[in-house]
């Protein structure tokens, strides 16, 4: 990665070259640290050498300090695939990731924060709503919700979410448990099934 000046010249603040494996299909996390003075412009940059192949799914920064785990996940500032941000005015941070049944794509409408958490009891409660269920089956599958460790991406847990189960007028908090039988670096997903319109408000993660 590198800083770039006004007058376009570029310091490099930090590199490391990357070795795959054959057959090694997972995603991996390679952190790099840095430090900047002042306000700086930055360029995130992957170099490919023409052997294998290589895909980059995102580039994520903290500041030092400020990753240690979070207790409540606003869907605003998660990414994801799938849907767009909107405002809604009863959201609790008054903005909500929304997907739209017939016009957003199938897939994963958040993910993340993929930061690590300490070995314990816990409940992730997901906070969703339908829009425009109208007469849909209410054993259609609204969404599927699940936790997962990365980097290796293990399931702790998982559940599929009906469209009985939520309903238009308010959220309404869906809970997942797990344990963690060791520290584990989390990412809590919504997948979006296409059956019927989603929001996500948030989640939010206690201990038991």
């Amino acid at each position: 990665m590198a800083s770039v000046a006004e007058n376009g010249d570029q310091v490099v603040l930090s590199q490391r070259e990357l070795k795959g494996e054959k057959g090694d299909k997972l995603y991996k996390k390679v952190y790099l640290d840095f430090s900047i003075a002042e306000k700086a412009k930055l360029e995130f940059r992957v170099f490919y050498y023409g052997k294998g192949e290589v895909r980059v799914e995102q580039v994520a920064v903290y500041k030092a300090g400020n990753d240690r785990p979070l207790d409540v996940l606003e869907a605003a500032k998660m990414v994801g695939d799938t849907g767009q941000l909107v405002y809604e005015k009863d959201a609790s941070s008054g903005r909500v990731i929304e997907a739209i049944a017939g016009e957003s794509k199938n897939g994963e409408l958040v993910y993340g924060p993929n930061r690590i958490y300490s070995k314990g009891q816990y409940r992730a409660r997901f906070y969703l709503r339908t829009k425009n269920a109208g007469n849909l089956n209410k054993t259609d599958v609204a969404a599927a919700l699940s936790v997962t460790s990365e980097p290796d991406v293990n399931i702790l847990s998982h559940r599929n979410v009906t469209v009985g189960e939520l309903n238009e007028n308010s959220f309404t908090g869906v809970e997942v448990e797990f344990v963690l039988m060791r520290d584990e670096e989390l990412s809590f997903h919504v997948k979006f099934t296409g059956k019927v319109s989603l929001q996500l408000d948030g989640i939010e993660i206690e201990r038991r």
